[in-house]
């Protein structure tokens, strides 16, 4: 304790700190009643401004509302007349084409339209150049001459098995009076199906050619848990349903309210997502549901992925309207893009398998998640026999072959029944035949984050030619009935426990170069959404070796030791537990043969553990 002239020094000293303390308040307190005074007079000319712009705004209604009552009035009419204009045109296109198809007949095509143009037309149809002049088509015409055979057509059988087709793809009941592709009872039936946007968005996702209806008894079926058991839904319907933004954070309650909608009220409610996704996907490295997987993998693929699989299990559910392809409709519709980059797909899914209780502490970061694997795990083939030299598959093969677009409706359904001739193939032989690559895992958490029962295997199948698919479908399956439940508990494992880099992130924000702030129009790209795994942070760096090993003398041949996930204790006591990931390591890397490509295939059981 200070005395004598030393406290007397040390009380000067804090007086006089005191005193410019107590001017810097004051200077900052005059600061802020400056402001206090400025905001009041804003927050006042705001008030009047605000006063004055709904003033203005009854103003322009009392003004606009004749207007618009008369604009109502003449939309009405506009209604009225243009639907009393599609009846007639509807009647004089149908009186049109019997007059066609009788001049066709009678004259020929080139002689019925020289009559009808005074011979200032020319046909292009058949023709399988379209950039040709008049000049070289004219000559083209004039040297094979003028076609006096009717045009082919299909037959009264032929006509009816499309529109039974038709019935099949979209999920509904062909009417009992449609009994021809033309007529009044084929334009109701087409009005019906045109006002059902499931049915519409069946028609073709996913590809019409294969039959995509259960079969619990089939080997393949039986292996990848399909056809799993429908749990009733036990919640009512929402008023209106909920946007897939809401969905892909909402819970497991809200996925379950959005299927008891239905899936046509869910389809009205989801198309334009759907549209919009896959508009962005089709300018992708995958630009369509026949499309090959993607030579160069970015993060964007995530994205494009999501969105075929997404149209694809919304087009399932309306072509079998089930509780379980509604959850996984919805939960694809919604599901949040996770990214395995090259090199980690065989790492995690072929990790040791978890134990029951680490199954049981898994908690899902959103109620429906999507893994996706840059190197699709390849589905064996598992009978090659049952459909080899089939027709109907040489025929799908070309028309998937044939442009990178989903070939026409009409030409899927000729190819996949060759011409009429046989039902479709079924869905199941198909993957025996030419089996699959799983391109990603539908997950579903359950109410409290834990891993569901239900799950779907997102598979493309193999074409025949060269990068391409026949398509890709969701299979609804069962953890609990699969033979490969350790691949979806891994799959979750790395959704659950991994790092992951946030959607949109590329690099440190230390490395980020110094830019403009974005502006608020600025374009979202496709991997803005998806969610990246961050290999350095999941994967801990080893320690370097602090003795120098010693050589045994023996051979060990080159071979890879599986990753794992192991169970770390942290905190205060040691209370908490954390997964820490163990990368998989080459063992005897430095050996001849070690550094083989690798594909990840799953082990295929025979027919026989099947049966």
């Amino acid at each position: 304790m200070a005395r004598g002239k030393y406290k007397q020094r040390k009380h000067n000293q804090d007086a006089a700190q005191l005193a410019t303390d107590l001017a810097q308040v004051r200077a900052q307190l005059d600061e802020e009643l400056a402001r206090l005074a400025t905001a009041r007079e804003r927050a006042e000319l705001d008030a009047r401004l605000r006063a004055e712009l709904s003033a203005a705004i009854a103003a322009r209604d009392a003004v606009c509302a004749p207007q618009l009552q008369r604009i109502a009035v003449d939309r009405d009419a506009i209604r009225v007349a243009s639907r009393q204009l599609d009846e007639a045109t509807r009647e004089l296109a149908r009186h049109w084409s019997r007059i066609g198809d009788w001049g066709w007949e009678r004259f020929g095509p080139e002689s019925f339209y020289a009559i009808l143009s005074g011979n200032r037309a020319y046909l292009t149809e058949g023709v399988v150049s379209t950039h040709l002049s008049t000049v070289q088509t004219e000559a083209i015409q004039r040297a094979r001459g003028i076609r006096k055979d009717a045009a082919l057509d299909f037959t009264a059988e032929q006509k009816m098995a499309l529109a039974k087709s038709v019935a099949y793809s979209t999920g509904t009941v062909l009417p009992g009076d449609v009994t021809d592709v033309d007529g009044p009872a084929w334009d109701a039936y087409m009005d019906d199906l045109a006002a059902d946007t499931a049915a519409v968005i069946a028609f073709k996702s996913p590809p019409p050619w294969l039959n995509i209806a259960a079969d619990p008894g089939h080997p393949l079926s039986r292996m990848l848990g399909g056809c799993p058991e429908g749990v009733a839904v036990t919640v009512d319907a929402p008023a209106a349903v909920p946007a897939v933004t809401e969905l892909s954070t909402g819970s497991a309650a809200l996925r379950d309210k959005a299927t008891a909608a239905g899936a046509r009220v869910v389809a009205d409610a989801f198309i334009g997502s759907l549209q919009h996704n896959v508009t962005a996907a089709s300018r992708s490295q995958i630009p369509s549901l026949v499309a090959g997987s993607s030579p160069y993998p970015s993060p964007a693929d995530a994205a494009a992925m999501q969105a075929w699989y997404a149209v694809s299990a919304v087009g399932a559910w309306g072509r079998h309207r089930t509780v379980t392809n509604g959850r996984i409709a919805v939960a694809a519709a919604s599901a949040v893009p996770f990214w395995l980059p090259p090199g980690h797909t065989m790492a995690y899914l072929d990790s040791e398998p978890l134990s029951g209780e680490d199954v049981e502490d898994l908690r899902m970061p959103f109620a429906q998640v999507l893994v996706t694997f840059a190197e699709p795990a390849r589905l064996p083939a598992i009978d090659n026999g049952v459909l080899r030299d089939d027709p109907r598959m040489r025929w799908i093969d070309h028309l998937v072959g044939s442009g990178r677009e989903l070939p026409d409706g009409r030409e899927m359904i000729i190819g996949a029944t060759n011409n009429f001739q046989s039902p479709l193939p079924a869905f199941w032989d198909a993957i025996a035949a030419r089996g699959a690559h799983i391109e990603a895992v539908l997950l579903l958490a359950d109410a409290h984050g834990r891993l569901d029962d239900l799950f779907g295997w997102c598979v493309a199948i193999p074409s025949a030619t060269a990068g391409a698919t026949l398509g890709r479908w969701v299979i609804p399956a069962s953890r609990s009935a699969t033979s490969y439940a350790n691949l979806v508990a891994n799959a979750a494992a790395v959704a659950a426990w991994a790092d992951w880099h946030r959607p949109g992130h590329k690099r440190g924000e230390d490395e980020q170069e110094s830019v403009a702030a974005p502006s608020s129009g600025a374009v979202k790209r496709p991997e803005d959404s998806v969610h990246v795994l961050n290999v350095a942070a999941t994967t801990p760096a080893d320690p370097q070796p602090t003795a120098k090993g010693e050589p045994t003398g023996r051979t060990t041949a080159p071979h890879r030791r599986r990753g794992h996930w192991r169970r770390q204790h942290f905190g205060p006591g040691r209370t908490q537990t954390r997964r820490v990931r163990i990368a998989p390591v080459m063992v005897n890397a430095g050996r001849l043969g070690s550094d083989r490509p690798q594909i990840y295939r799953l082990p295929a059981p025979t027919l026989a553990e099947s049966l």
